[in-house]
């Protein structure tokens, strides 16, 4: 069976999205070591 991984960032202020419409670059400070390894198949 496959593993989905899901998460959702959103700032306190309601932000989702960068200056720009769909500028996700904020989300990458989510992306540590930990997601990174169970990410890998």
């Amino acid at each position: 069976m496959s593993k989905l991984i899901m998460w959702n960032l959103i700032t306190l202020d309601g932000m989702f999205e960068g200056p720009q419409p769909w500028d996700l670059d904020f989300h990458e400070y989510a992306w540590g070591d930990e997601l990174v390894s169970v990410s890998k198949p």
